[in-house]
């Protein structure tokens, strides 16, 4: 639904939605109320009412989505406390890189970019010092 809006730039109504990705309108609903509640999507009531973004597709990041409709705040699980050494370092790394990927990836640059231009964002994201785990 966040990639039907930022691609379509004005307000969808739920049916539109619902036709051009497949999914029942119900869902669709439910997906919209945690996403309105989330303050990701708006809607507007009434003749010409419909979907909208809350903010600029450049100012969505993939986390913002997947951590409101995964309903937590992480949203690779924390490193166990049983896992140790460098086992534990490696993971929290694989994590930390996750985590830094996903907050890089907008919803402008999934709608508008291509595959070079989502590897070079994730490579960046990669090598972002403040990224990186720190023991």
């Amino acid at each position: 639904m966040m990639m039907f809006l930022a691609e379509r730039k004005h307000i969808a109504t739920s049916k539109e939605i619902a036709n051009c990705i497949p999914i029942s309108r119900r869902y669709l609903l439910l997906v919209a109320a945690k996403l309105r509640d989330g303050r990701l999507a708006g809607v507007s009531n009434g003749p010409g009412g419909g979907y909208f973004l809350l903010r600029e597709a450049s100012e969505i990041s993939l986390s913002d989505i997947i951590m409101l409709m995964e309903g937590g705040e992480q949203f690779v699980p924390p490193v166990d406390p049983m896992v140790a050494g460098t086992l534990h370092g490696l993971y929290a790394l694989l994590r930390d890189c996750v985590e830094g990927m996903m907050h890089s990836l907008t919803l402008d640059v999934i709608v508008n970019g291509d595959q070079s231009t989502w590897k070079s964002i994730i490579n960046e994201a990669i090598l972002r010092e403040d990224v990186l785990y720190k023991p």
